[in-house]
């Protein structure tokens, strides 16, 4: 009777601590999900346009069965995929209609430029369950590794942790990355540390393959978790996970093999999740993970410009300190402290187990430092560094910082009674409730004033959002629903056009028309408004020109959140200035009374590879015209030697002057091939309007043709011969100098004519002088009827500036003498 009352006794508390843990399971999960579920569709990110695109196309090619529409670029991002298409399904569950065309009609009438607000949360929630969920899943791995406190610490001060909470809400890659590699260590290590059990192998092993379906950093887990293992054959150190060590030996290579075994069998679980769930691995299996890893490599080590922002200037790569510094910027002060009593209680640890083995809570405390502090390492040597890309890092640093809390509460519990004995009589429970309230408030109160625009949030012993803005980059669309609010108040909002930074954050929310604020469109569209955002306002874009111009203004409305100001409204100047017209060069001429020239572009990269200048000329229809003109273009230098031409009517044949309307503003983009051997040096393009059919010239009112420059031609490397077009070659050797390689010779040999000669030369070693070319036109006698002499290239290229092995084209004009006789000449 005795043992079937401890067995019942037993059986009713193994039931009540079941239903205890499903009871908090239950609370934990709602207090994830409600600030994650309230407000979804506020604002919008400034990806996640794309992601809701390339949820459609997953969708469409699922239903197409063209499986190559599955695949995303350098991040395989297929868990956001599929949870854009479960928002879609449920849109389309509940919302479509009888007889509408099935879900591929539904699909293609999804409006996702700008994407419809009405979407969001649909294509959201997926996201917010499965981060929800996450937060109940740390809670009872941690129970399992640490205790059911610190496990409780640990999932409250996740679930309002800020940045984990903003992240929640998108459909995008961050938050279900961190989700799923969290849990996969979690799971690996309770594996570790209790009996090696298949089950959590098994679950770490999905996660894992999650995770890569996700983001490529993920792969980051093989070799994290590989060194785990790795870790287990120090046996002094790693006695808390392998604990029969202590009792008997085992032969290393045995256990090396077996270990080994354990790794491959969680990569085969991995993987073979990873082909399951992604259809393009279907057809295209190595293609894929070529293309995957090639571009991800490619991606992690290009620097875009300056396109970010780091110690109150904009950047490339920001450097080492950046992860470390945007970490600090994003950790509650909550967190902060408790990793400095982690850090604080380690340190004491160690000294007092000098000699002695790690505890296992000690080794899974280590365990997530190493996760934390090599992850962070790893991110921070790729030249493309976001804010976000370190949140990962996130729920490890929750959980020490809930150790540390842990602790520093048992070392206030135990000096409590001898400062106060008036609280030595407090019930356990009472203490923990005051506990836990305490975190929900530290926690979850500076964290839910900043809804919903959790991305605002920053540690307020830093300084805050106005410290931060001097420091990071801040501001990823929010706010700039807000600034389009402001315009939708505006009595006549439906018929105003404004131009945003982030226009893909801003149009959605914005009832008038809206485009891109760039250099580029911002003149064509004639908009009303301008909206400037901190984001950019930061790293000077979309131009330094546009950014100082308005930002020398006083805005008409300003969108401030927390102290911090994330977007500005200007009313757009007519006319407007110079420095906001579309092109590099402003220069308005007048062509007669038909076309109003505006100005123009100079693109030479092309040149060093191509020998091509991409040239794009703006142009204004004063009027209509019945006239079709041709545009040539030359390149020229101060004597009006020739060195590339162009023509053709404007963007590319396709808009004959004729057929213009008053008013209408073309953009016309040109390439001019520039003659091979062309020295370096300043030029100029000559552009001329000349009617098809009368040979009409529309020029300026001083006559000629427009001049744009001037033009630097950089040098470049020697042409092959062949390409040179030599039509006379005749190789001569110049004092072991210079090599004449021959020359071209234009002239109607007439007496009072011009010939145009075109010498080539190459160098053959650098001279310290300069020389003089000698041109005359002689006759049987030596008798000179005309000549040219100047240094080459009309002095603009002398002698000493040449570089061995150059091979340069040498243009000269002379004139035949009236008086000169028929005959032979040299």
């Amino acid at each position: 009777m005795g043992i079937e009352t401890r067995m019942v006794k037993t059986t009713k508390g193994v039931s009540w601590l079941l239903k205890r843990d499903v009871i908090i399971g239950a609370i934990l999960f709602l207090l994830a999900l409600v600030p994650r579920a309230v407000g979804l569709n506020v604002f919008l990110t400034t990806d996640e346009p794309i992601w809701i695109r390339q949820s459609l196309n997953f969708f469409t090619g699922l239903l197409e069965r063209d499986y190559t529409k599955t695949f995303h670029y350098a991040q395989p991002g297929v868990t956001t995929m599929w949870a854009g298409v479960m928002g879609l399904w449920t849109k389309y569950l509940l919302t479509a209609q009888t007889g509408s065309g099935g879900l591929a009609e539904f699909l293609k009438a999804v409006p996702a430029q700008p994407v419809a607000v009405d979407y969001l949360l649909f294509v959201r929630f997926p996201t917010v369950l499965l981060t929800s969920l996450c937060v109940v899943g740390v809670y009872f791995f941690v129970k399992k590794l640490f205790n059911p406190q610190i496990a409780l610490l640990s999932a409250l001060l996740l679930a309002f942790d800020p940045y984990y909470l903003a992240h929640s809400r998108f459909i995008h890659q961050d938050a279900l990355v961190t989700s799923f590699m969290i849990l996969s260590v979690l799971s690996f290590l309770v594996y570790l540390g209790q009996g090696r059990s298949w089950p959590y192998l098994v679950f770490s092993a999905l996660m894992a393959g999650l995770a890569f379906l996700t983001k490529s950093p993920a792969l980051f887990l093989g070799a994290y978790l590989g060194l785990l293992v790795l870790a287990g054959h120090s046996t002094r150190l790693m006695t808390g996970y392998w604990p029969h060590l202590r009792h008997r030996r085992v032969v290393q290579g045995r256990k090396i093999a077996g270990d080994v075994w354990v790794l491959a069998v969680w990569g085969l679980m991995a993987c073979t999740l990873f082909i399951l769930l992604w259809p393009v691995m279907w057809v295209d299996p190595l293609g894929t993970i070529s293309r995957v890893l090639g571009e991800a490599l490619s991606l992690a080590s290009q620097v875009h410009g300056k396109n970010n922002f780091f110690m109150g200037q904009p950047v490339g790569d920001p450097g080492l300190l950046f992860y470390p510094v945007v970490t600090l910027f994003k950790l509650t002060p909550l967190t902060l402290g408790g990793l400095l009593a982690f850090i604080g209680f380690w340190v004491r640890g160690l000294r007092e187990r000098r000699n002695r083995s790690l505890t296992a809570q000690q080794l899974h405390s280590l365990a997530l430092v190493v996760f934390a502090l090599s992850f962070t390492a790893i991110i921070s040597l790729g030249a493309d560094k976001s804010d976000r890309y370190n949140l990962p890092i996130f729920p490890a640093l929750d959980i020490l910082a809930a150790v540390g809390l842990y602790d520093l509460a048992g070392s206030i519990k135990s000096l409590v009674p001898r400062r106060l004995p008036s609280l030595k009589g407090w019930p356990g429970a009472s203490v923990r409730a005051v506990g836990l309230s305490l975190v929900l408030t530290l926690q979850g109160g500076p964290t839910l004033a900043h809804y919903p625009y959790y991305l605002s949030y920053f540690n307020p012993l830093l300084g805050g959002g106005p410290q931060a803005a001097r420091t990071i980059i801040v501001g990823w669309g929010n706010g700039l629903d807000e600034a389009a609010r402001y315009l939708n108040s505006k009595e006549n909002a439906t018929e105003l056009r404004a131009a945003s930074w982030y226009y893909g954050s801003f149009a959605p929310f914005f009832v008038g028309q809206s485009w891109p604020l760039s250099k580029r469109n911002l003149y064509w569209q004639d908009v009303d408004y301008a909206v400037l955002y901190l984001n950019g306002v930061q790293r000077l874009l979309p131009n330094p020109d546009i950014v100082g111009y308005f930002r020398s203004l006083e805005p008409e409305h300003t969108v401030r959140f927390r102290g911090l100001e994330y977007a500005w409204v200007y009313k757009v100047p007519r006319p407007l200035p110079d420095v906001l017209l579309p092109m590099q060069h402003v220069q308005r001429v007048e062509l007669g009374d038909q076309i109003l020239f505006l100005g123009y572009d100079i693109e030479d990269e092309p040149f060093q590879s191509e020998g091509k200048l991409e040239v794009t000329l703006y142009w204004q229809a004063l009027r209509a015209m019945g006239e079709d003109y041709i545009v040539y273009l030359k390149l020229v230098n101060s004597v009006y030697h020739i060195w590339g031409q162009q023509e053709g009517r404007p963007f590319y044949d396709g808009m004959p002057t004729n057929t213009w309307q008053a008013g209408q503003k073309i953009k016309d983009r040109r390439e001019l091939e520039i003659l091979p051997g062309t020295p370096p040096g300043l030029y100029h393009i000559e552009v001329i309007l000349q009617a098809l059919y009368t040979d009409q010239v529309l020029g300026p009112r001083d006559g000629g043709g427009l001049l744009l420059g001037p033009i630097e031609i950089p040098r470049r490397e020697p042409p092959a011969s062949t390409s040179l077009d030599i039509e006379h070659p005749q190789e001569v050797i110049l004092g072991d100098k210079v090599r004449l390689l021959g020359y071209n010779m234009e002239s109607g040999f007439r007496s009072g004519d011009g010939i145009h000669l075109t010498l080539f030369w190459q160098c053959l070693e650098e001279m310290d002088r300069d020389y003089t070319v000698f041109t005359h036109l002689i006759d049987e006698q030596g008798i000179i009827w005309g000549q040219k002499d100047n240094p080459p290239v009309d002095g603009f290229y002398p002698t000493s500036q040449w570089e061995m092995g150059e091979i340069l084209r040498d243009q000269y004009d002379l004139v035949i003498s009236p008086d000169a006789p028929p005959g032979q000449y040299w």
